[in-house]
């Protein structure tokens, strides 16, 4: 069959990766998905009825790596890592052990046994009655004899530097399960470890296979029967679409907050790499691997928007502006991000804790969005967003602005300079020739008073009442005199209060 799955998660509108690593049939799927606990919900370390962990990948009633991956499960971020068999990653040396840093490691194409050739990989996670659970898995090319998989789980963003070596480091509580694959048919070992930074460090949680070992804290199931395969496979033997009995796919879980896990303390991850290794021993043989993307921390996104009737939020029409910077601000210090050309920012990868959110602003703009909030006097002025992200959390805040535009035009025998104000209360301040300053109200509402200053050379018309397209004040400058740009033309609208100026 086709691969649906890829085009899914490029359209899902919950954060998601489609990684390909070159000639291998190898996918990598990764879901982190938040189920709030409802009433009735059983406190068991992974609930069956949150996701199924029953030796294949087809939904039946509950969530699956099937129609998670179709987006419609309840996960807030999977990716799905598609690589080849004969593809140019396979590690090699004695320094690719997972007892040994990320940077230590090293690959090359010389290829691996089949029955360590990754064909599929994935993780789920999900937030359950305040605790992360995490779901993993893979298929492999064939299963003519045991293996053992490793799932990492790293804080810091991982990749491949294109020489054969490994871009990024661990970081102290980096995740690693490590489950037998065998094709006898059961779990005979699942174990938990932690970078401790020089090494590994085994959690006490013990578990076994799922078909027994649900309600622990850690547990892993082959496949039992051939069953479907939801996404483009084809074994060594046996039947495209379908994963051959016993032991060619593989899934577990694994509950993060369990006291004899992280408990508390639970660190936000941003890569994962999928290994096959030749036994479970930590300094184990490492053959294959997939790596990929996962976001289990926080996101903060949003839009920055020109507000062009200044009502302080974003209506139809209104476009997005580009290159405006935007500041996360926390205890850790600060991080900045440019809108694209859309107006859209994202922070990813945001740890748990407090925040605010600032745009730093630009000459000749003001801001309508937010109106009121933190104080970003210190990065970038303005107002900002004082927000709380927890595992998981996306929170979206958007900024909006509105401009006075000067212009200046042809200039012949004197000059023009307009400001405009884009909004239907509209003031323009226009001069066609050097000696005279006028100001024209376009407005939708009444205004109120009006003021000329500097080079206030005599009596300024005062007019109690203006309507739309009235002159609100005309002022002919003295012999000598030019025009200000900081001159100031100030109003006040009777309905909202509100003091306008330029």
């Amino acid at each position: 069959m086709g691969d649906p799955m890829n085009e899914s998660l490029r359209t899902r509108s919950f954060a998601s990766s489609v990684y390909t690593l070159p000639a291998r049939i190898i996918t990598v799927l990764i879901v982190t998905a938040v189920m709030i606990a409802v009433s009735g919900l059983a406190a068991i370390a992974l609930p069956a009825t949150q996701f199924e962990l029953d030796g294949n990948a087809v939904s039946n009633g509950h969530d699956d790596w099937q129609n998670v991956l179709a987006g419609t499960g309840g996960d807030f971020n999977h990716s799905f890592v598609t690589d080849e068999t004969g593809d140019t990653t396979y590690f090699t040396g004695g320094g690719s052990k997972d007892i040994h840093d990320v940077s230590s490691w090293k690959y090359n194409a010389l290829g691996a046994q089949d029955k360590d050739e990754i064909t599929n990989a994935y993780s789920a996670a999900y937030i359950n009655a305040g605790h992360l659970d995490l779901y993993f898995g893979a298929d492999r090319f064939a299963n003519s004899g045991d293996s053992t998989a490793g799932f990492w789980f790293f804080q810091n963003k991982i990749s491949l530097d294109g020489s054969g070596g490994f871009s990024g480091i661990h970081s102290v509580g980096d995740l690693l399960i490590v489950s037998d694959f065998s094709n006898g048919g059961a779990i005979s070992s699942i174990k938990a470890y932690k970078w401790n930074g020089s090494g590994l460090t085994a959690f006490s949680a013990t578990g076994g296979d799922c078909s027994t070992h649900l309600a622990d804290a850690l547990c892993a199931i082959v496949n039992q029967t051939e069953v479907t395969a939801p996404w483009a496979y084809t074994p060594k033997s046996g039947t495209a679409g379908k994963f051959p009995a016993i032991g060619s796919f593989l899934e577990g879980g694994i509950d993060l907050n369990d006291s004899n896990v992280f408990g508390a303390n639970v660190p936000c991850f941003a890569s994962y790499l999928v290994e096959t290794r030749a036994s479970n021993s930590t300094d184990s043989t490492l053959s294959d691997f997939a790596l990929g993307s996962v976001n289990t921390c926080g996101k903060v996104t949003g839009t920055k928007y020109n507000d062009l009737n200044i009502n302080g939020s974003r209506n139809n029409g209104e476009p997005g502006l580009e290159n405006w910077t935007i500041s996360l601000v926390g205890t850790g210090g600060t991080v900045t991000t440019k809108t694209d050309a859309n107006g859209n920012y994202e922070f990813d990868d945001v740890e748990p804790g407090t925040y605010t959110v600032c745009e730093t602003m630009q000459n000749t703009w003001s801001q309508s969005q937010p109106s009121s909030g933190a104080d970003c006097s210190a990065h970038g002025g303005g107002k900002g967003y004082s927000i709380t992200i927890g595992l998981g959390d996306t929170v979206v805040r958007d900024f909006g602005n509105y401009q006075f535009a000067y212009r200046p035009a042809a200039d012949q025998d004197g000059h023009q300079l307009v400001g405009r104000r884009r909004r239907r209360r509209d003031v323009q301040h226009r001069v066609e020739h050097p000696d005279l300053y006028e100001v024209g109200a376009r407005v939708g509402r009444q205004l109120h008073g009006a003021r000329h200053e500097p080079h206030d050379e005599g009596q300024l018309r005062h007019v109690r009442q203006h309507r739309h397209g009235d002159r609100i004040a005309q002022r002919r400058l003295a012999a000598g005199l030019g025009l200000d740009r900081g001159a100031v033309c100030q109003h006040r609208d009777r309905q909202d209060g509100r003091r306008w100026q330029r």
